[in-house]
């Protein structure tokens, strides 16, 4: 697969990342739908430390993917 797709592609999944974290900052609403693999986290922080992991994760990834393009040029 072209790196340009790949690229395209981390980009896209950071932007979920980012508008899934969001609502997680919402007290009326509960928390339904926790990955597996941030479970242990939730149940440190609560849901508003589940919201700044998953925003982490997301701004990461449309960060690498930025710059490795740029740096592809």
């Amino acid at each position: 697969m072209n790196i340009k797709i790949r690229l395209f592609i981390i980009f896209t999944l950071g932007i979920g990342f980012v508008i899934y974290g969001i609502p997680h900052f919402s007290p009326e609403k509960e928390v339904t739908r926790i990955p597996r693999v941030l479970y242990p986290l939730y149940e440190q922080f609560g849901t508003a430390g589940l919201g700044v992991v998953l925003m982490a994760i997301g701004v990461f990834c449309m960060l690498y993917a930025i710059f490795t393009y740029k740096r592809m040029k």
